[in-house]
């Protein structure tokens, strides 16, 4: 029995295919000092089809879902990797989001994740959208992060927050604000927060779904970062919207 020879469009077919997916799975390495002293390297793998971002070290993985590219990717202060992502959303909303990542005992933080940059824009300027009479609604909101210098022994962050709403419609709502937020830093757990509280029972928490089973059983400290009207709270290694 003979093999039939492989053809010149197969092995071309072939090429692409590797190419293709090198392209759709990247991964990137950055270089930090852990929280305990030693060093570290912390990969990133984009998977734009399965919309997951994987950041892995020693053997331990973070894994953020929704994910659909990096808009940057840098570290902070020799000791943190941050990293901006943009989210998948719905019609006209656009999100990114932005998570510090430290090392300490070979092990994986977030230190901080939360939404950095969203804004919102609909009207009857938009052919999708049928409306009796024309409107225009709008609205932003930004986080820029600010670090203390990398001298300082104790690490210092600083959230400016500034946000605004507009509507031809509801003109009674429309607002703008800019404020500040400074977060402490636990150095044991190596997270941002800005209060600790006692927690106990089902609370209402939008994502994941099931996260109210995390909040079962007998009262816990936990930490949160509070800002004016988002609030996020950090249970079991993770930071959700609270």
């Amino acid at each position: 029995m003979t093999s039939k020879p492989i053809s010149t469009m197969s092995i071309y077919l072939t090429v692409v295919l590797i190419l293709l997916s090198t392209a759709l799975a990247r991964a990137a390495q950055y270089r930090l000092a852990t929280l305990d002293g030693k060093t570290c390297a912390i990969a990133i793998e984009e998977n734009l089809p399965a919309l997951t971002m994987i950041l892995s070290s020693n053997g331990d993985t973070i894994v953020v879902n929704g994910f659909t590219g990096i808009e940057e990717a840098s570290v902070i202060n020799d000791r943190f990797l941050l990293v901006k992502y943009s989210q998948k959303e719905g019609e006209g909303i656009h999100r990114r989001n932005v998570i510090l990542v430290a090392v300490k005992n070979d092990k994986l933080i977030e230190s901080l994740h939360i939404t950095s940059d969203y804004w919102f824009s609909a009207g009857t300027h938009n052919k999708l959208i049928d409306a009796p009479e024309p409107f225009n609604d709008s609205a932003e909101y930004h986080v820029s992060l600010n670090f203390s210098s990398p001298e300082k022994k104790d690490q210092a962050l600083q959230l400016h927050i500034t946000d605004y709403q507009r509507s031809n419609r509801s003109i009674s709502r429309n607002y703008a604000s800019a404020f500040d937020v400074d977060l402490k830093f636990n150095k044991a757990t190596g997270v941002f927060y800005t209060a600790s509280k006692r927690m106990k029972g089902k609370h209402n928490i939008p994502n994941p779904p099931k996260f109210n089973e995390l909040l079962k059983g007998p009262a816990a400290d936990v930490v949160t970062i509070d800002l004016r009207d988002k609030s996020y709270i950090y249970i079991n290694k993770k930071w959700y919207l609270f």
